[in-house]
C-alpha cells in the first residue's frame, strides 16, 4: 500500500496530509494537520513549518 504526503502553502496556513491507496483505486486520509504560518516572522520561519509538519507526517 503506497502512502502520500499531501502539503499546502497559503498566507496563513500550511496543512499537510498523509492518505494512503484504498479499494478501487481510492484515496483513504490517514492523518492531517493545519498550523499558522507565521508569516509575519519571515521566509524563514514558513519554510521551517512546512519542513517540520512533513517531517513529522512521514514519520508516520
Amino acid at each position: 500500500m503506497a502512502r502520500y504526503l499531501g502539503l499546502g502553502i497559503g498566507g496563513t496556513n500550511v496543512k499537510t496530509a498523509v492518505v494512503e491507496d484504498g479499494p478501487g483505486g481510492s484515496l483513504q486520509v490517514i492523518d492531517t494537520t493545519s498550523e499558522s504560518t507565521l508569516a509575519d516572522r519571515g521566509p524563514q520561519s514558513v519554510v521551517e513549518r512546512v519542513e517540520r509538519g512533513a517531517s513529522r507526517r512521514s514519520a508516520r
